[in-house]
């Protein structure tokens, strides 16, 4: 086709204003022999710029078909690399209720929260395999591809969501100038998950003290069965929507500033509206089954990095 096209294209009826090949006829005489000839190739000339016509929509067809194609293969190995579930919007009771004995006071008053759009969230945390594909340099201390990556900062988990978003063909959620994160509310690319969006998904419905057990062993790997190492992600049993180690193994960023819970209910809450430190869920392989409950909370500042801790991406359905 390519070929055809060009030949076309380099067709000297292309290049010859009419007017000139009239002129030229005239100069023979204007008579009825003239005019039919001038009248073929007129024609043919029309027929010539209707079939570079067609060549350029079909070549067009062509190279958008092909790009989609290279596009959803793309996708597709992303989805390969980092699978997700979908999670429908829902409405729960974020927070711990009183008479809990292992209760923190962060994790007070317990409210109800309404989130209201689907999202996908990913089936475990970003892997050292999904860091090295995307960004390089992994920062984590002890190297696998299916160990969490880890000792990233939060300002490190904003950067790899929009590397995967890009990787993905989907707009960054992120605006990134220098230590200044900006959220795209509307943007449908990956992104740390609010604190309330974690929280659903960790509790899946199922109202189990860590996610998807009461017994932490069954779930989560913790300062007493972890060996005080990280462990490949996907070994404990997942929870009730199939999302693995929510309880323990690394701490997990989330998008919120940190700050006091009120009791009202509340409708996609984002945090507190300012502060020094952003949330981290989840427990750890480090700490005490304590701290991998899933009501409970902590902070840090976003420069901060250790190597227990990681992230899991959220993207809006």
């Amino acid at each position: 086709m390519t070929e055809k096209l060009d030949a076309l294209l380099n067709h000297h009826l292309l290049d010859t204003p009419l007017k000139e090949a009239m002129s030229m006829l005239v100069e023979h005489g204007n008579d009825q022999e003239s005019l039919a000839q001038l009248h073929e190739l007129r024609t043919e000339r029309d027929a010539l710029r209707q079939q570079v016509l067609e060549l350029q929509r079909e070549r067009d067809t062509r190279l958008a078909a092909d790009q989609e194609a290279a596009r959803l293969a793309e996708a597709a190995r992303i989805d390969a690399l980092y699978p997700m579930k979908r999670i429908e919007p829902c409405t729960f009771s974020m927070g711990t209720a009183d008479g809990d004995p292992d209760a923190f006071p962060e994790e007070k008053p317990q409210h109800e929260v309404q989130l209201t759009r689907a999202t996908w969230i990913g089936v475990y945390t970003v892997t050292q395999q999904v860091w090295d594909g995307l960004m390089g340099g992994n920062p984590s201390a002890v190297k696998g591809k299916q160990l969490p990556v880890t000792a990233i900062r939060w300002f490190d988990a904003c950067k790899i969501a929009n590397a995967l978003s890009k990787a993905a063909g989907f707009e960054e959620a992120y605006g990134i100038t220098g230590d200044n994160v900006e959220w795209k509310t509307e943007s449908n690319g990956y992104r740390l998950p609010t604190e309330a969006e974690w929280e659903c998904a960790a509790r899946a419905g199922q109202g189990t003290k860590y996610a998807g057990s009461n017994n932490p062993d069954d779930v989560a790997w913790y300062d007493k069965n972890s060996g005080k190492v990280a462990h490949q992600v996907g070994q404990k049993k997942p929870n009730g929507w199939g999302l693995y180690d929510m309880s323990g193994n690394v701490w997990e960023w989330c998008w919120d500033c940190l700050g006091a819970y009120a009791s009202a209910s509340a409708a996609d809450p984002v945090g507190a509206a300012s502060g020094p430190s952003r949330v981290r869920r989840g427990g750890s392989w480090v700490h005490g089954a304590r701290y991998a409950r899933i009501a409970d909370r902590r902070g840090n500042v976003p420069s901060f990095a250790r190597g227990d801790l990681g992230v899991r991406l959220v993207r809006f359905a």
